[in-house]
């Protein structure tokens, strides 16, 4: 226990606190630890209010340390408030800080009595996601393959945008962000991905979350419908669930989303999000009828159209796909990011908006983290300009595409028409589809039992599907590693699946 003293009034400390020990090999500083050790006593009342401590003479002799080093700990706690200095008298505890019950204020209980969170954070409670660090072992999804990242390049690129930057470089940038990044990125979606945009209408965000968040918030209010895919992407679902929106899963086939059944089944939505160019996470790609039909709808009834353009870059045979936003840019948010094209750790997207929404959102935005970083701007513009981003997809669309066939042939050979998988032209996840009796659930936890991380399928549906499976990565792992990873993955499934068999051949005979 901490020393008290029996008169706390003027009454000296003439040794230093009775469990007070110094650690000479920790990394913190004997000052600090000093401090920390009289702060500590302050607060939980051990010492009391005007108890005198000792000098920093007497102090440091009797702990063995410089003068300078107790000095430094008593002016700490002099700056910060917890002692008093009275000339020709010594140094003392402020007598402010107890509160009637004799506990230092603010410390009678380790936990706040109540804990009332809005209902944005209540909604969002039950949200559960992968660890953000977990590293690039098979099958892990949405990873690029970043161990062929050009960080050399990079690094030139960064240092020398950091050695082009002025002083008025570090002001406050604008809400939209920089606006030679901003006339890169239009040209860039104008040449590959057919959207119709000027920089003004461009906004430079930390990733497709945060877009999806603000834009989102901007349009929805409590209990307001909004169309999503089923199955679908849960960055939108979590983004919604937050809102209080009401959310209005619509069903995906080999052709997108049904839009014509959506019609006639439910209300007029405000929001829509679709992945046209490559559904999440099935892979598909919407037809023209449905995306004909969905704009047209959009433009009849006043619905936003929100365009999650996720990885269309990784198209492995002819050019990217055509956005949904150049067919109707009046009525759809386009939005894109960096993560997958660069690397996540980049935290840099964008989101092309109608005309008449400019303004609304560039003062929401200014509302919540005002700005991008420009010196990050300022290198991915240069990587983009010198070629370096045009260089780096070719070489990935041409990896990506080695390493899903890679995994096909792993798949079907190991096993066989347990399985049933199909390659896809574009992206970095495929879907391969259990039997109808095998549990997705169960499967990826036999295989996380083997230290491989595959997601069921049907945790992206908003009711259990009639089949499930399990949604694999393939860009960041390299060909040995794949070819291993699938013979991990039939060994671990091998019971169930042998199961599957064994009860279908019962049923047949």
């Amino acid at each position: 226990m901490l020393g008290q003293t029996p008169n706390p009034m003027n009454s000296r400390l003439r040794e230093p606190l009775p469990s007070l020990t110094l650690n000479r090999r920790s990394g913190t500083p004997l000052y600090r630890q000093l401090y920390e050790a009289y702060r500590q006593a302050i607060l939980s009342g051990q010492l009391r209010a005007c108890a005198q401590l000792p000098s920093t003479r007497d102090l440091a002799r009797e702990l063995g340390i410089s003068r300078n080093t107790a000095m430094y700990a008593f002016d700490q706690l002099l700056a910060e408030g917890y002692v008093r200095g009275e000339v020709g008298s010594g140094t003392f505890v402020e007598s402010g800080l107890i509160a009637k019950e004799g506990l230092a204020v603010g410390m009678q209980s380790l936990v706040h009595p109540r804990v009332e969170f809005s209902r944005e954070i209540l909604r969002t409670s039950g949200v559960t996601q992968l660890a953000a660090s977990l590293p690039a072992i098979p099958f892990r999804t949405g990873l690029p393959a970043l161990d062929r990242f050009p960080l050399e390049v990079w690094s030139r690129v960064v240092a020398r945008a950091s050695r082009h930057a002025s002083s008025r470089d570090l002001n406050y940038g604008e809400p939209q962000g920089d606006l030679h990044f901003r006339s890169t990125i239009a040209d860039y979606l104008r040449h590959f991905r057919a959207v119709k945009c000027e920089p003004e209408q461009i906004f430079i965000l930390s990733g497709s979350q945060q877009a999806l968040h603000l834009v989102a918030r901007m349009i929805l209010s409590d209990g307001d419908p909004a169309w999503i895919e089923d199955p679908c992407y849960p960055g939108i679902r979590w983004v919604l669930l937050a809102l209080g929106a009401r959310t209005i899963s619509v069903h995906v086939d080999d052709q997108g989303m049904e839009v014509e059944r959506a019609i006639e089944l439910h209300k007029a939505p405000k929001l829509i999000y679709v992945t046209p160019s490559h559904q999440f996470p099935l892979g598909v790609t919407m037809s023209l009828g449905r995306r004909l039909a969905l704009l047209n709808y959009a433009r009849k009834v006043g619905s936003w159209v929100v365009e999650d353009d996720y990885d269309s870059e990784f198209r492995f045979s002819g050019r990217p796909l055509s956005s949904l936003q150049g067919l109707s840019p009046e009525c759809v948010i386009y939005i894109g990011t960096f993560s997958k094209s660069l690397f996540p750790a980049l935290r840099l997207g964008y989101v092309v908006l109608p005309q008449q929404l400019v303004d609304a959102f560039s003062g929401f935005r200014r509302a919540t983290d005002y700005c991008a970083p420009y010196l990050t701007q300022a290198a991915v513009n240069q990587f983009i300009i010198d070629g370096h981003f045009a260089h780096h997809l070719r070489h990935m669309r041409a990896l990506y595409s080695e390493r899903q066939s890679v995994m096909l042939s792993a798949l079907r050979r190991h096993f066989g028409d347990h399985l049933w998988v199909k390659g896809a032209d574009t992206g970095m996840n495929l879907v391969a589809w259990l039997p109808e009796s095998v549990s997705g659930t169960r499967a990826s936890q036999l295989a996380s039992k083997q230290g491989l991380l595959t997601i069921p399928l049907s945790i992206f549906y908003s009711s259990p599907p009639p089949r499930d499976g399990l949604f694999l990565g393939f860009a960041a792992i390299n060909r040995q590693r794949m070819k291993d990873g699938v013979e991990t993955l039939a060994k671990a499934l091998n019971d169930i699946l042998s199961l599957h068999l064994s009860t279908a051949k019962k049923a047949v005979t």
